[in-house]
């Protein structure tokens, strides 16, 4: 599995949570203004204007919040993504110290005449191109996990922010 670009994930999870940190402030800003205006504030439009000012200031919070844990989600992705692009560069530094090749993702043995006479030694590659496989494939498993769980993360935001984005455009 090929990993993402961990600069890309990491820059879009900053500016999902600058953006909710930014709404956070206008958000507290006009519930604030609502509720001051409440007391002197009657009638029947009153009561709308305050009921959908209290509503827009709720959905500003809730859409800062979102925001701001996809984010977080997104920034835990990219730290996980690096994490395991660290593991398969060590898995094929240590199988080409050994001799081996790792080429699209499966390890064996470089091309051309390597001493395949020496029955000893190929059993003693062919354990450590399993072993190495084995490693690998490992680390691709943990990726795609990642992945998995972050696109699980993104889909349930995207709803969430879909429900608010309706509730605030029913105003």
């Amino acid at each position: 599995m090929t990993a993402p670009d961990v600069s890309s994930l990491s820059a879009t999870a900053s500016t999902l949570r600058r953006l909710g940190a930014a709404l956070t402030g206008p958000g507290h800003a006009l519930a604030g203004a609502v509720s001051a205006a409440a007391d002197g504030w009657t009638g029947a439009a009153a009561r709308v204007a305050r009921r959908r000012g209290a509503a827009l200031a709720g959905g500003a919070g809730e859409l800062a919040r979102e925001l701001d844990a996809v984010g977080r989600a997104l920034a835990d992705h990219a730290a996980e993504v690096s994490s395991l692009a660290t593991a398969s560069r060590a898995v094929e530094d240590a199988s080409r110290r050994a001799g081996l090749e790792v080429r699209d993702g499966l390890v064996g043995r470089p091309f051309g005449i390597t001493g395949e006479a020496d029955s000893a030694w190929v059993a003693r590659q062919d354990v450590l191109i399993a072993e190495q496989q084995h490693a690998l494939e490992e680390v691709d498993a943990s990726l795609a996990a990642a992945a998995e769980s972050l696109r699980g993360a993104l889909t349930a935001s995207r709803q969430r922010l879909a429900a608010v984005s309706e509730s605030l455009r029913r105003l």
